[in-house]
């Protein structure tokens, strides 16, 4: 954990401490007390969920709109407080990673109190652009495209290898002569 994971989880025991064991929230201050979506939601969701969760994404339902985020909001929470989302294998205190989407124990808190106090949609003006996405390959189009003779079943099994500073979920391996 680096220092500001410390200090946020830290803020987070003392509000909860402060409040009365869990009886309301006060990660913001007492002029801030419930989050809501625009303040302090949607940065989460456009950081670490957007990138999946758009149209055309890999996520099967876009997290861009307030609207679309209220009717997932109880599921967002049971699913990052759990850690399940966002997809992230490498334990914590592990190493770093390049692209590292690991959400910190203050914004999982956030995340649940903004679903556990109706999913408040909050003052429209604090909402942040929602990030634009490029449909098509993501980092351009590859310098070659090879198609398979015949289809080919990967087998759902495996693990993740670790390669210098990034995680490798699947790696493949070409015989001599299958490229056309």
């Amino acid at each position: 954990m680096i220092l500001r994971d410390v200090v946020a989880v830290g803020a987070v025991v003392a509000g909860v401490i402060a409040s009365g064991c869990g009886h309301g929230w006060s990660g913001f201050g007492a002029a801030e007390q419930t989050p809501t979506f625009a303040r302090d939601v949607a940065p989460i969701l456009f950081e670490h969920c957007a990138p999946c969760h758009h149209p055309g994404g890999a996520g099967p339902f876009s997290l861009l709109s307030y609207s679309e985020a209220r009717r997932r909001a109880r599921q967002i929470a049971k699913v990052t407080s759990r850690r399940y989302m966002p997809p992230w294998l490498p334990e914590p205190g592990r190493g770093r990673f390049l692209g590292e989407n690991r959400l910190s124990d203050l914004q999982i808190a956030t995340l649940g109190e903004w679903a556990r106090s109706g999913a408040v949609e909050g003052d429209p003006q604090r909402l942040p652009r929602a990030p634009a996405f490029t449909p098509g390959w993501q980092l351009g189009p590859p310098d070659l495209v090879i198609a398979a003779p015949e289809p080919y079943v990967l087998a759902a099994e495996g693990r993740a290898i670790l390669v210098g500073t990034r995680s490798v979920e699947a790696s493949e391996t070409f015989r001599v002569g299958w490229f056309p």
